[in-house]
C-alpha cells in the first residue's frame, strides 16, 4: 500500500501529495526525455521510480497549492522536453500530427482557416499551410499588434503563398508581411466570424480539451469572438497530454486536440 506525504519535488520545489520524491510532471519530463533519446540529468533513485511508474501504469494523486503555481510549473517542465527534441524528432512527429488533423472530415470541410506559423519546437504546420493553400482554402496567419487600450493582441491575416508572404515579425515568429512585392500596403483581414477552425498551439493539454497556452492569453482573446461552430483545434505532442490540468475561467476549451500519437475529442 503507497503512503502519500506532503512534500516538495526535489526538481521543481512545488508542493504536492505524493509518494515520490518528484511531482508527476517532473517525472513525466524525464520519462519524455528518456524516450526522446535526450540525456537526463537524474539519479538512479529517480530512473528507478520512472521504470516503476511506467511498469505499473498507476497513477500518482497530486494536489497542487495553487493554479497560478502548477500552471507556471507545467509551463517550464513541458516546453523543457518540447525545445530538447531534436530536430529530426520534431519533423518526424510533425508529420505524424498533419497527417492525423488531415484525416478528419470536419477539418477537411472548413473552408477558411486560421493556422499559427509554427516556432522553435512547436508541431510544425509550413507543410500543412501549403496543403491548405493548394487546397484552396482561404488561409490566415495571426499578425501580433497592440491596441488603443495597450493591450497586445493579433488579426488574421490572409495568405496566397507561404514563403513570399510571411517574414519574421514579432519574437522572431513567421507573421504576414503588410506590403506587397512593390512596397506598397496591401493585406486582408479575415474577421473572426468567417473562420471555419483556428489552428492553434499550446503548452499543454488534458483529456477534456482544456489547454494551457503560453501564458499571454492572445488565442482565449481571439477565440472570445469567433462564431460558436468554429473548430478549435489544437496540435501538440502526445507528451504535451495529461490526464487533467488546471483551468481558470477565461481558458478556451478545444474542440479537439490532435497529436502524433493520439487524437482528443
Amino acid at each position: 500500500m503507497d503512503v502519500f506525504y506532503e512534500r516538495a519535488c526535489q526538481c521543481c520545489g512545488q508542493m504536492v501529495y505524493s509518494y515520490l520524491k518528484r511531482c508527476p510532471y517532473c517525472l513525466t519530463k524525464i520519462k519524455n526525455a528518456v524516450r526522446a533519446g535526450i540525456t537526463a540529468p537524474v539519479n538512479e533513485p529517480v530512473n528507478g521510480a520512472i521504470r516503476e511508474i511506467a511498469d505499473s501504469g498507476r497513477q500518482e494523486k497530486v494536489v497542487f497549492t495553487s493554479s497560478v503555481s502548477s500552471k507556471e510549473v507545467l509551463r517550464s517542465n513541458l516546453l523543457a522536453v518540447r525545445d530538447s527534441l531534436s530536430v529530426d524528432e520534431k519533423i518526424k512527429r510533425s508529420k505524424l500530427a498533419i497527417e492525423h488533423l488531415l484525416q478528419i472530415k470536419r477539418f477537411n470541410d472548413c473552408k477558411v482557416v486560421l493556422c499559427y506559423a509554427s516556432f522553435r519546437n512547436e508541431v510544425g504546420t509550413s507543410e500543412l499551410i501549403r496543403t491548405l493553400l493548394a487546397e484552396g482554402k482561404i488561409v490566415s496567419v495571426p499578425l501580433i499588434s497592440v491596441g488603443l487600450s495597450g493591450e497586445s493582441g493579433f488579426s488574421a491575416i490572409r495568405i496566397r503563398d507561404y514563403d513570399a508572404d510571411l517574414k519574421p515579425g514579432t519574437f522572431g515568429i513567421l507573421e504576414p508581411s503588410l506590403l506587397s512585392s512593390s512596397g506598397s500596403i496591401d493585406f486582408e483581414i479575415i474577421e473572426p466570424q468567417r473562420l471555419d477552425a483556428v489552428i492553434l498551439p499550446g503548452v499543454c493539454f488534458d483529456r477534456s480539451g482544456n489547454r494551457i497556452g503560453f501564458g499571454k492569453g492572445y488565442f482565449d482573446r481571439y477565440l472570445a469572438n469567433v462564431k460558436t461552430d468554429c473548430f478549435k483545434v489544437a496540435l501538440a505532442y502526445s507528451f504535451q497530454v495529461l490526464e487533467s490540468i488546471p483551468v481558470d475561467s477565461h481558458d478556451m476549451h478545444m474542440d479537439m486536440v490532435v497529436t502524433d500519437e493520439i487524437i482528443i475529442g
